[in-house]
């Protein structure tokens, strides 16, 4: 199932049944994609668990009320602050980011940040722990769109 727009900001979780024991009701393994700016940036093919990439999913990404961050930093800059504060030296993390992947996506090197900057959604990535890093700008509203989604859903 695909939350929000993959033209745009979308996260999409697929229950793949033959990873799953058939006594096990509990557990619900798959896969997760995430989409932006119509291009699959974490298409990692392994078992992840679905409940645990939802539930964070689910209680991270309402950023309604948060600051703007600054517009003039690299994407570069913004990767490293973020990079170094949850895995390095402890920095102070740049006031308006936030740090939104999950663990299991991290244990494949993928990164994914978010701020609000300059009237727009802001997303940094690297999906090669930081050799290459990303970034787009997407209007304004398009990360809590996929919150809300998130929000309504009771599957899993």
């Amino acid at each position: 199932m695909i939350f929000g727009d993959p033209f745009c900001f979308s996260i999409q979780f697929d229950h793949v049944a033959d990873w799953n024991p058939p006594d096990d009701g509990f557990w619900k393994n798959g896969m997760v994609s995430i989409y932006l700016g119509g291009k699959r940036v974490f298409d990692v093919v392994d078992s992840i668990e679905l409940r645990c990439a939802f539930d964070f999913y689910k209680a991270e990404l309402d950023f309604s009320g948060v600051d703007l961050g600054e517009c003039d930093l690299s994407s570069r800059e913004v990767y490293e602050n973020v990079v170094g504060h949850f895995f390095g030296d402890g920095r102070d993390l740049v006031d308006g980011v936030f740090y939104i992947t999950w663990n299991a996506l991290n244990d494949f090197g993928f990164f994914l940040c978010f701020m609000k900057s300059c009237g727009k959604d802001r997303f940094v990535w690297s999906a090669d722990e930081g050799k290459t890093v990303h970034e787009i700008l997407l209007p304004s509203g398009s990360l809590s769109r996929v919150s809300e989604e998130l929000s309504k859903f009771s599957g899993f």
